[in-house]
Order: structure tokens, then sequence, then C-alpha cells
């Protein structure tokens, strides 16, 4: 583990995918035939501190899929780390008082220092989620790159839980697999496929089972700078983690920052920018990836994203991209963006 926890803009850690060579080669796939033509070497993948475009990750992903033919290949990656790849974060939830804190500390830094994913906590009522998106809705790898959150958030709740701890439940964010069975075998709860977020749900009483060697201290470290030179981009990801979880309104983003309404606005404006902007180039964001990753109709993708009928979702997303919902589909879920299978 390198020093500096957080990558650049942009990047994630490798540290999740460091066994990527060896899980093709284990599988029968030829680890040459996924490096190779993207000009990475399979030993960058171990390199402490090491980072990779989030879009990079995927790819290499996509194409270890593949090659392997192993559809669920992303949940095997996974599961090969937990929260020892998390670095110094991981060493941080680890010290301190409950399993909640621990979550809300992981997600609220990973949220603040990594632009190109977004972690969060939520709580509604007697259940709780654990959940992962990736910012960009167009990049390659999507599916792979969920399961592998997920499978990694699974071991990061038993090292805290225990070994035996289960999910009630599991959501993703992706056409539901040829063996769905495998994936509530690997998880030991119900997966949900074609949702519109890719989460672990949970009693919302484990968030307050104390850990063994935790005490309060350290949560401050969570906290971001209003005056951090990233807090633009800091408020960019807190809007598309409340449009994604269905609660996105100005007065939650600003509550959400600690911060007024007025003064919210008033600093946007000081950044050039405007709420209702933040808001659809999230729109845009979470509706590529719910179009082309699940088969959610376009009107319960215009709902989940605030819109009170589905021609308004269709002419904003016309106006974003310069075609339609359904030109886009075609376009990204057609034969030619699937990959084969050797398989």
């Amino acid at each position: 583990m390198g020093s500096t926890p957080f990558p650049p803009p942009g990047y994630v850690t490798v540290a999740p995918i460091h066994a990527l060579g060896k899980l093709i080669r284990s599988l029968g796939g030829d680890p040459d035939a996924v490096f190779r033509p993207m000009k990475i070497d399979e030993r960058a993948l171990v390199e402490p501190g090491g980072v990779l475009p989030i879009a990079i990750r995927g790819e290499l992903m996509a194409r270890a899929t593949q090659e392997t033919g192993c559809e669920h290949f992303g949940l095997l990656l996974g599961a090969q780390s937990g929260i020892r790849e998390l670095g110094t974060a991981g060493q941080l939830m680890l010290e301190l008082s409950s399993v909640g804190l621990a979550l809300e500390v992981f997600a609220t830094l990973w949220s603040l220092h990594t632009p190109a994913v977004v972690v969060y906590l939520r709580q509604s009522g007697d259940q709780a989620t654990l959940g992962y998106a990736v910012v960009d809705g167009n990049i390659p790898g999507m599916p792979q790159l969920q399961d592998g959150a997920m499978a990694v958030a699974l071991n990061i709740m038993r090292a805290m839980l225990g070994a035996d701890w289960r999910p009630t439940g599991v959501s993703l964010m992706r056409h539901e697999p040829r063996d769905s069975a495998l994936y509530a075998d690997f998880f030991g709860a119900n997966c949900h496929f074609n949702a519109i977020r890719s989460e672990l749900l949970f009693p919302a009483t484990t968030l307050d089972f104390r850990l063994k060697n935790g005490n309060a201290k350290g949560a401050g470290h969570a906290q971001p700078l209003a005056g951090d030179h990233g807090w633009s981009d800091y408020v960019k990801r807190v809007v598309y983690r409340l449009l994604l979880q269905g609660e996105c309104s100005q007065k939650r983003v600003a509550a959400a920052l600690g911060i007024s309404d007025r003064t919210l606005v008033r600093k946007l404006a000081n950044s050039g920018q405007t709420y209702q902007q933040l808001l659809e180039a999230a729109r845009f964001s979470i509706s590529r990836a719910m179009i082309r990753e699940t088969n959610r109709t376009f009107a319960e993708i215009a709902a989940a994203l605030g819109y009170n009928e589905a021609s308004s979702f269709t002419r904003a997303f016309q106006c974003w991209s310069g075609m339609s919902p359904s030109q886009w589909r075609k376009l990204k879920t057609g034969p030619a963006s699937r990959p084969s299978s050797k398989k």
C-alpha cells in the first residue's frame, strides 16, 4: 500500500484488480491478449500506489471477460480484494467505533477524493444500503466494474462483521446474467438485476455493531473542506449520488454539504455553474448507464431521474446526445457492442 490513499482526478487505484492476469490464466485465457492491445504491463497492477483511468480499468475487465468467456469475471476478480486494498482508508475504518461510522467515513472519503466513482451509505426505515456507481455512464466494462465493486463491498462488510455475514439482498444495475443462481450463491442472498442502483442491502441495526478495536477518533478526516480546490467536483458527485438515490433537490444538496441553500447558489455561481447544470449533467450520465446496462423502460428511467413524463426525458436526452434514448440503446447494446463468449 502506498502512503497516498487516493488517486488523482479521473483515476482509480489498481489494487482491486491486482489479480486480473492471474485470474485470466486460471480461467484458461491469455493475459497478453488483454494487456498487449492496451499497451499495459501486467506488472503495473501490483505496483504500490498504482492508478489507472476508470475507463481503462473497465476496458481491461471487458476484454478479460471476452478472452475468458466468463460472464461473471468481475465478480471473481472483486472477490479477491477487500478492506486491505483500500489502503489507509481501510485502516482508518477498522479504527472507528461502529460499522455505521466506518461506512460513513469510507463513503465520504471515496466520494470526496475519487471523482471517477461514487460510494454511498443510505438508511431508510429498518433497511440500510451500501452502494457504488461509476460517474461516467458511457465507459466499457460497466457490468464487470459493478459486479467487482459489490464483491469488494461484501468483503469489506465481512472484514468488520465476520466471514459468515450475508446481506439481505443485492441490487445490480446490469442485465440479468445467464447464470443468475451463481450470483445468489456468491452473495448468499437474492440478487435483483436490471436495478437502477448497484448496492448491498442489510438491516439498519447492522450499522450499530461495535468494532472490536475501534474508537470514535478519526471521523473528522472524512469531512470535506469548504475551501478545498476540489469542492466543485465534490458537489457534482453529491448531486449524482442524491439523484441516484431519488432524493435530489437543491435544498438536499446544500444540506448534504452542511451549508445553506443561498451559500450553495453563491459558491456555484463563483465557479461559473448552477445547480440545474449539475443536475442535467448527472441525469445524462446516469441515464446512459441505465439505458445501456438494463432493460428498464424509458418511462421507468425518466421517473428514476425525477421527470414527471417520459416525453420530457426523451426531449432532454435528444438535446444532450443528439439521438433518442431508443437510438442510444440500439447503438450501445446491438450485436457489435456485445462481447463474444468463448465458453
